[in-house]
């Protein structure tokens, strides 16, 4: 991960290596899928211990972009249905309006009630268009996530028994101004679509954990436990005390578990 100044803002280049096998256009096949996903993702929550996209969701993860797009650049003009649809063929799904709450929030508690201009790639700061996602390491929420307020409006999960011609976006755009308490949110139909709306994606952390990142944990690939070490070495430690508690007592292998905790070796 290397970091450079874009009109005094640190901007963040992450890998666009995810399911494609693929970083910067050179093969990456040592590197497994599972690996690269963990990398992207941050625990969001001690409560409802749910692994959520660090960025939204790039054209580099999404496919299909634009001739002469960026690949860092947020995803956008999809429906709900395909953002939906892309999510569940990885295993993954977007958030609840609930989830996404907590989740922005991190373990800060309540939302903060202002940002700054150089926090968000909102309406204030003039540029009209979007950037690449985790541009703005001051707006980082204290869990590890990136652009929650500004850039693109993100989709929601339908709730239960809603109206089927009813969805819900959250967050902002840079076109918007950055919301003062709850975030802001957007009312729309289920197949809109718009320059500044994208989506990123949540999964359930412990069977994540268990059924994909387990075995690539166990395979001890160097390539990929450097990538999961990292991944790890972002969660606080009580996270990780949580995580591997839970693990430990439903009988997952100790080895691993002790990992999570920072006692073990990756």
């Amino acid at each position: 991960m290397r970091g450079r100044r874009a009109s005094g803002i640190r901007a963040v280049l992450t890998p666009l290596v995810f399911l494609t096998g693929c970083s910067g256009g050179e093969p990456q096949s040592e590197v497994a899928p599972e690996a690269v996903l963990l990398d992207r993702t941050f625990l969001g929550s001690d409560e409802e211990l749910l692994l959520c996209g660090r960025f939204e969701v790039t054209w580099g993860e999404f496919g299909n972009a634009p001739e002469g797009t960026r690949g860092d650049l947020p995803a956008t003009f999809m429906s709900r249905s395909e953002a939906m649809a892309w999510a569940a063929s990885r295993g993954l799904r977007l958030p609840t309006r609930e989830e996404w709450r907590g989740i922005s929030r991190g373990n800060a508690g309540e939302a903060r009630a202002t940002r700054g201009v150089n926090e968000s790639n909102s309406l204030e700061l003039g540029l009209g268009k979007t950037l690449p996602v985790g541009v703005f390491e001051r707006g980082r929420t204290p869990g590890g996530g990136y652009d929650f307020q500004g850039n693109v409006w993100e989709w929601l999960a339908p709730s239960e028994g809603s109206d089927p011609e009813t969805a819900h976006a959250v967050g902002g755009s840079y076109a918007s101004r950055p919301s003062s308490g709850l975030p802001e949110t957007w009312e729309l139909n289920p197949q809109d679509r718009a320059e500044d709306l994208g989506f990123r994606y949540v999964m359930d952390a412990i069977p994540f954990l268990t059924d994909r990142i387990l075995p690539v944990w166990l395979a001890g690939g160097e390539v990929d436990r450097q990538m999961l070490d990292q991944a790890i070495g972002r969660w606080d430690s009580n996270q990780r005390a949580t995580v591997a508690g839970i693990l430990a007592g439903s009988g997952t292998d100790s080895a691993f578990c002790a990992w999570l905790v920072g006692e073990g070796s990756g």
